[in-house]
């Protein structure tokens, strides 16, 4: 993992390294106290405490599993929001098995 740090930007590079040292202290860093300080870069600490904390197979406390599942929903609905974005008139799925049942049958 720490190899794949080194191609990240200088500054994330070292909020990254800072957590790994924090989390070898007890009791460790909060992931959520991360994301907060380092909004910027909250995207990029949940993808490595994943790493770290699930395949790694080192385990979470309740609190940040909680911080890792909201904020994966918050992605999420921010990418289909950003999709429904570019399309403000969808077409209901009904009237596109209704066209399809017409033009088959037809």
């Amino acid at each position: 993992m720490r190899h794949q740090i080194e191609r990240m930007n200088d500054e994330l590079c070292a909020i990254l390294f800072a957590y790994l040292e924090a989390y070898e202290q007890d009791p460790g860093p909060k992931l959520e106290e991360w994301v907060e300080k380092y909004p910027q870069y909250s995207e990029d600490l949940v993808q490595f405490a994943v790493y770290h904390h699930v395949v790694e197979r080192t385990a979470l406390t309740a609190d940040e599993e909680e911080v890792l599942a909201n904020t994966a929903l918050d992605i999420e609905q921010e990418a289909l929001d950003q999709a429904f974005a570019n399309f403000p008139n969808p077409v209901p799925l009904t009237s596109i098995v209704r066209r399809a049942r017409v033009t088959a049958l037809g």
